[in-house]
């Protein structure tokens, strides 16, 4: 334990945890790519975690697996959760690289057991979440802004014989486009699904849903898209109905449109056309062929056992499946408050999700909306989100040899510790031939090492060069609206920082994003999630009462005016750093000059020499120790502003 910690913040990488009874503290700041915080595969797991706060923005991969969590005695925290993903890096693809599982978690006050903010391709996978009582508010799995989510085989119950009077949700969901929720369960909540927002592409299917107030709950102000034949059950007793939509006219109504064939029994005891309430026709019954209708269990798939979605996942044939995606082409999408709002931010989403099809696969309605929105802001901004995924996505060559360089690092190890062991053995060896071997192995590591930091330079270059452009391509974009503002200030302050491994803000970046997230974001776009992701960074404990901001259609206010501020003549990548250091000129300097990196009480630790025409340059800081410096670069008598510079070890 060091700092009330289990693994100090400056550890390299994160050891599984101990699968014993305990109770511990996590607070993990670390460079590692495939950290597993949990006991994936023991035979019996009795673990607590009490706080656990991974903060790193570029982790490639994460699970969080078979661990047991406790919701309470969190007065610190006004919106407590057992597990929070608020952001991943892009270039994921799939739902095999952030993962939580087989986690237990027991909320006993007001919080949420999952909450996951703008993060990509998350899969949430067969974790128990038990809501305590009714005395306060509570939540099973929060999702808010999430982007393809894959939320599957969970199960959320409340307290037996709830009687409805406090707010509780298994699934809360306000922005949740792409998302598949098939196969949870739920039972006991006042609510066991409600949904907000544009939450278009969501498929809802094969979940169970189990004696609720109302089972189902669209907001006026929400959107899912058809459901046909998705094999929904709706099983036990109802205080209300078992689906209630609150839009006030049937085109919002038929924005999510449910197709069922009532008579089909899947379970005994629960039906696939529930009692309903809607201000329009919502469910239509309609006779389909035995086997049409999806099932969580099948003759040709189980699909809490597979690890992507496959055929089985897929909704059949029935109606027009992309009724609401058409309606945001043609621009016809309907919405009693923030209408705008809700259709760019609609928009965004589906041209994103076609900018990622085969050209020859697109329909003749889909090709036509890209080229109508190619040159509008929902174009710009969706190239920028692709540019960004490019980015962050290895080279195909770079990813094969990284791969090669892990596997013979590997070999070289295990090699090195067999060697150890020899020399550490009562066995009679020949020592001679084992120091040289030792030898051997250290050179071959030393070797490989100078590589990976070759290959980590290529990298770092190329994607700097990408960012830089992403930046003045964000920052070019001309916007109208609060919901475009919103989106270009979080890509901004988000390429000025995180993109570039930096995790702390200006003060001027602080206060532009918080004006951004205490904002109604069915009113200010996926900028306001974007914002308060970020936001998390700086403050984690703050929580948004959306109910409040979006109480009523916000006035017309000024546009933010984006005057990012230029690069305070270099940069520092990665920061926080350790061996390597890479500054980048805002422009090449036009005279010799010196770079000096000094401590905090203003001595000079070291002092590089610049030639005239230099914009970029490498640094050895393999001999600083690990602390917080300052960086500044010195020419023809003058300097620049200090660059804050954080060495680990």
């Amino acid at each position: 334990m060091v700092g009330g910690c289990l693994y100090p913040p400056d550890e390299s990488s994160i050891p599984e945890l101990p699968c014993d009874t305990c109770t511990v503290q996590v607070d993990v700041q670390a460079d590692n790519l495939s950290p597993v915080i949990g006991c994936e595969g023991q035979d019996e797991v009795n673990y607590t975690i009490t706080l656990c706060n991974y903060c790193q923005a570029d982790t490639f991969n994460l699970e969080v697996v078979q661990n047991t969590l406790w919701v309470e005695h969190s007065g610190n925290f006004q919106d407590p959760a057992g597990i929070v993903v608020e952001y991943n890096a892009f270039g994921a693809t799939d739902y095999d690289r952030y993962l939580i599982r087989k986690n237990n978690i027991n909320v006993y006050e007001t919080g949420s057991g999952i909450r996951l903010g703008t993060g990509h391709f998350v899969q949430v996978h067969d974790n128990a979440i038990m809501l305590q009582d009714e005395a306060e508010e509570k939540t099973g799995i929060r999702l808010s802004g999430t982007t393809g989510a894959w939320l599957r085989c969970n199960t959320v119950m409340g307290p037996p014989g709830a009687t409805y009077g406090t707010d509780s949700y298994g699934f809360d969901a306000t922005g949740a486009s792409g998302t598949l929720i098939s196969c949870n369960t739920t039972s006991n909540t006042r609510l066991g699904f409600r949904f907000d927002g544009m939450g278009d592409g969501v498929k809802l299917q094969g979940n169970t849903i189990q004696d609720h107030f109302d089972g189902l709950l669209i907001e006026e102000t929400g959107a899912i898209g058809l459901q046909v034949h998705h094999g929904n059950l709706w099983c036990g007793a109802y205080g209300g109905v078992g689906a209630r939509h609150l839009g006030t006219f049937e085109p919002l109504i038929t924005q999510s449109l449910f197709i069922v064939d009532g008579d089909e029994i899947i379970s005994q005891g629960c039906d696939l056309l529930p009692a309903w309430e809607a201000n329009a026709q919502w469910f239509i019954d309609q006779d389909v062929e035995p086997g049409a209708t999806f099932q969580c269990i099948s003759e040709s798939i189980e699909a809490c056992s597979i690890t992507n979605p496959g055929p089985g996942e897929e909704p059949s044939e029935g109606g027009d499946e992309h009724y609401l995606e058409k309606s945001l082409a043609d621009g016809i999408f309907q919405a009693p408050r923030y209408k705008s709002a809700l259709e760019w931010t609609g928009q965004r989403h589906l041209y994103r999700r076609l900018l990622a099809k085969e050209t020859s696969a697109l329909e003749l309605w889909e090709a036509d909306f890209l080229d109508d929105e190619a040159t509008s802001t929902v174009g710009a901004f969706s190239e920028i989100d692709a540019d960004l995924q490019s980015a962050f996505t290895l080279d195909s060559i770079i990813q094969k040899n990284l791969g090669v360089l892990e596997g013979s690092t590997q070999s070289k190890l295990d090699s090195l510790h067999w060697v150890d062991q020899a020399f550490n053995s009562s066995i009679e060896v020949d020592s001679v031939a084992l120091l040289a071997q030792l030898n051997s192995l250290l050179d071959s590591l030393l070797y490989f090492q100078a590589y990976g930091y070759d290959q980590a330079r290529v990298i770092v270059g190329s994607r700097s060069v990408a960012l830089g452009d992403i930046l003045t391509d964000n920052n070019g974009i001309s916007i109208d609206s609060i919901y475009e503002s919103n989106e270009q200030l979080a890509n901004y302050i988000f390429l000025e920082t995180v993109a570039l491994g930096i995790d702390t803000f200006t003060q001027f970046q602080i206060d532009k994003l918080l004006a951004v997230a205490n904002q109604c974001p069915l009113a200010g776009g996926d900028g306001v999630f974007k914002a308060r992701s970020l936001y998390s960074l700086a403050d984690p404990l703050v929580k948004y009462d959306d109910e409040i901001f979006c109480g009523a259609e916000p006035e017309a206010r000024p546009q933010h005016i984006l005057q990012p501020q230029l690069p305070e003549g270099f940069r520092l990548i990665p920061n926080p750093a350790n061996d390597e250091l890479t500054v980048l000129l805002s422009e090449p300097l036009g005279q010799s000059g010196h770079f000096v990196a000094f401590n905090l009480r203003g001595q000079v630790q070291m002092e590089r020499q610049l030639d005239a025409g230099e914009a970029a340059f490498f640094v050895n800081t393999s001999r600083l120790p690990a602390g917080i410096y300052y960086c500044t670069i010195r020419c023809g008598g003058s300097a620049q502003k200090n660059q804050k510079l954080i060495i680990i070890r």
